[in-house]
């Protein structure tokens, strides 16, 4: 089996491709090839971004912090190759057919894999050792995971009966995203962060803990309501949407709360550059909160609807925003993975730039103002740049682990 940081590293290699794929459909959008297929490579860099960095860096945590002391290291070799090849199977195979036979097979995989995931979970570590916060946190996340994976098998079904015109088509994928980043994604980076304050005796409080629980649990359910509002449904759905939304902004202020309350530890524990992270972290989270909040009023969302860039932005925001930079954070603190100051301040730019823009456009057509001459190139730039900080990234772990071996061998 690879050292976890080699894993690490697998994993961050697999962000570097997904940025390197987003960053030639920024040149599509400005010097387009008749010979590729835009939609293909749209797929190829949301699977690889999503599957490939993201749920691998969450799986790696998980494991690290959790799972090792429990499950045997073959069982979770075999999980870790068997995703890591559908994975790659997927960046592969997207980019020259898009979704066909071979590309869904290794999509299925995936999902298959990641059920077994969650049962070496439940199966391994005794209930009663699930007790804790940040544990039950990452079980929750675990079963949102699996409840967005339904969205994927009705994709399938929406398909062969009523295409993919159909407005159903569009809520399955709707709900897989849903569920992926407002249940998985960030309720596993929450359970994580939880966990490291618990391994150093901080706990979140049993009453407030239960209320941020209670209200996620409710608000995340409602808050798809804002998936389907595209329909222009009945004024019930707004209604319902807007209050998932604001009871999903009141349970994080719970944890922002205790946040608040130990930032003692964070002095003492978290360097410079920790500290920063998980500012940005807290400030981009409560960001996408609020936006939520906004897109779920009548008035709102009908630009939501006819301008895409918005959707774009937003998911842009909670994936390479919030989550990539949660992940930063918690693979810097616990040593998997090493970031410096130089590159987070730069990742913020090329982050903060190529979202400026992207909100851009939409906000021009609402409010009737011209876009900045070769607005293309520029979105492209900044991408640019985001792919540059990466690589660097990405180098600097390859060097690091370069002089790791080294020393050893020299030992």
């Amino acid at each position: 089996m690879l050292s976890t940081k080699k894993q690490t590293l697998i994993a961050l290699s697999l962000f570097f491709l997904a940025a390197l794929a987003g960053l030639f459909l920024r040149f599509l959008n400005v010097n387009p090839l008749d010979e590729v297929n835009f939609r293909y490579f749209v797929h190829a860099h949301s699977h690889v971004a999503l599957l490939g960095w993201i749920h691998l860096a969450l799986m790696l945590l998980i494991n690290k912090l959790v799972l090792k002391n429990y499950v045997p290291l073959k069982v979770y070799s075999r999980i870790f190759y068997a995703t890591l090849f559908a994975v790659v199977g997927m960046l592969l195979s997207f980019p020259f057919q898009g979704y066909a036979a071979i590309s869904i097979g290794f999509s299925t995989l995936f999902i298959l894999v990641s059920y077994v995931f969650y049962w070496a979970f439940i199966h391994y570590i005794p209930k009663e050792d699930r007790q804790t916060s940040g544990l039950k946190c990452i079980r929750f996340a675990l079963v949102y995971m699996v409840l967005s994976s339904l969205g994927t098998w009705a994709i399938g079904a929406v398909m062969t009966t009523l295409g993919p015109v159909s407005d159903w088509y569009r809520i399955a994928i709707y709900f897989y995203l849903h569920f992926q980043y407002n249940g998985w994604m960030i309720l596993a980076l929450v359970g994580l962060i939880l966990l490291v304050f618990e391994n150093h005796d901080i706990y979140f409080g049993k009453r407030n803990f239960s209320r941020f629980l209670l209200t996620f649990h409710v608000g995340i359910l409602l808050s798809f309501f804002i998936s389907v509002l595209f329909t222009s449904p009945p004024d019930i759905f707004y209604l319902l949407a807007v209050i998932g939304a604001a009871l999903q902004l009141m349970s994080f202020n719970f944890l922002f709360s205790f946040f608040r309350k130990i930032k003692w530890f964070l002095l003492q524990k978290f360097t410079r550059l920790q500290r920063n992270l998980f500012r940005w972290f807290v400030v981009l989270l409560a960001s996408k909160l609020v936006m939520q909040l906004l897109a779920g009023f009548p008035q709102i969302a009908p630009w939501i609807t006819q301008y895409k860039n918005l959707s774009i932005g937003f998911l842009h925001w909670v994936f390479l925003g919030v989550t990539c930079i949660g992940l930063f954070l918690l693979l810097d603190f616990i040593g998997m993975f090493k970031i410096n100051l130089l590159q987070f301040s730069l990742y913020v730019v090329a982050f903060l730039g190529t979202e400026a823009l992207i909100f851009l456009k939409p906000l021009s057509n609402i409010f009737d103002f011209p876009l900045p001459n070769n607005y293309n190139w520029w979105l492209f730039y900044t991408s640019l740049l985001l792919v540059l900080v990466i690589g660097s990234m990405w180098m600097r772990q390859i060097q690091l682990s370069i002089k790791k071996t080294t020393r050893r061998q020299s030992l």
